[in-house]
């Protein structure tokens, strides 16, 4: 939604979803918005859609009350098929795109989409095309993913700084890491 509302022209999704109800919904939305391509957006029976849910209170005359988090996702490792898949759209799409933005939500290693063998493979793409901009956001930090790879946090321009200002130069600096990198 949010590189959709910027204006980000074409949007390729290269994740997973589970056969689910959830997985349905998701597609149906991202279906909807203008420019996504969901050619690399899989689904697949042999994992549950990660979701995080935080339910409310609701109470006339009061604000909602945030009650605890609800999350379903998986907790067994990421099949062997599926993450194939998924380092065949990151091969396909460098050449293709930009910039990868990589999310997760999930806090157990290996049982969401970012799993260490398709990050080796993000970070042999971005050493053999060091123009593609790579940034991450991890619900684990930042330690597991590539050399050269940028916290979305650090790209969220400071109140003072002038627009762009800081996404330059986060950009320059995921450059640099990458040509300081041990071949």
């Amino acid at each position: 939604n949010n590189l959709v509302a910027l204006g980000v022209g074409e949007l390729f999704v290269a994740g997973l979803a589970g056969d689910d109800g959830e997985g349905y919904e998701l597609r149906r939305a991202l279906s909807a918005l203008p420019g996504v391509r969901l050619d690399w957006f899989l689904q697949s029976a042999e994992r549950n859609t990660f979701t995080y849910t935080k339910p409310l209170e609701l109470e006339p005359g009061k604000p909602p009350r945030e009650l605890s988090r609800l999350d379903l996702k998986n907790w067994s490792p990421m099949p062997a098929a599926l993450e194939e898949r998924l380092k065949a759209a990151v091969r396909s799409l460098a050449g293709q795109t930009d910039a990868f933005v990589l999310l997760e939500q999930v806090d157990a290693a290996e049982t969401g989409v970012l799993t260490r063998g398709l990050l080796a493979e993000i970070g042999a793409v971005a050493r053999a095309h060091p123009e593609l901009l790579v940034i991450a956001d991890s619900r684990r930090g930042l330690a597991h993913v590539p050399v050269g790879v940028v916290e979305g946090r650090a790209l969220r321009r400071e109140h003072d700084a002038e627009p762009g200002a800081a996404v330059f130069h986060r950009h320059q600096l995921a450059r640099q890491e990458l040509e300081d990198e041990p071949a």
